[in-house]
């Protein structure tokens, strides 16, 4: 059964993404003059259901999120000064990383459906808890329970930034 669209589900969502700005109608909702609310303000003080998150889809994602994510995934910290190079394509970031002068010996990719792959490409978990709340940390636009990011739009919980 799909979890469905209540402000019980909405503010467990929300409350994924602590201290994100909350928007209505393209700007801040504010709870007085000047004061921007976050999602934890907005279950708390006023009714969250016109309240919505502007998060960046990850096919957006920054070079620095990208390498960074790449190395949570990998599990050992890359010495950066060899290189890397993202290359961002249809469904996935690829993040090559070079042990050796412009050999780029290693590959990750993260994939938009946000399971890791095995060497055939097949999905074979998700990604770690660790790379989902650095990818909320830093807005990113992430699955909820059996929603993906697409039902989480049409549901209004959440937009797209524009790139």
């Amino acid at each position: 059964m799909k979890t469905e669209n209540t402000p019980e589900e909405k503010a467990k969502f929300f409350a994924q993404y602590f201290m994100q700005p909350v928007f209505r109608n393209k700007h801040w909702v504010e709870s007085e003059p000047n004061e921007t609310v976050s999602a934890y303000i907005l279950n708390t003080k006023m009714e969250l259901s016109e309240g919505y998150l502007l998060l960046t889809s990850l096919k957006n994602i920054s070079d620095e999120d990208a390498i960074e994510v790449a190395q949570l995934i990998t599990r050992f910290k890359w010495n950066l000064d060899f290189g890397t190079k993202v290359i961002k394509e249809d469904n996935q970031v690829r993040v090559y990383y070079d042990t050796v002068v412009h050999g780029f010996k290693h590959t990750t990719t993260i994939y938009d459906d946000f399971f890791g792959r095995n060497y055939l490409g097949d999905p074979i978990q998700p990604l770690s808890g660790e790379v989902y709340d650095f990818l909320r940390s830093k807005s990113y636009l992430l699955p909820y329970k059996d929603l993906s990011t697409e039902d989480l739009i049409a549901y209004g919980w959440a937009k797209e930034k524009e790139s």
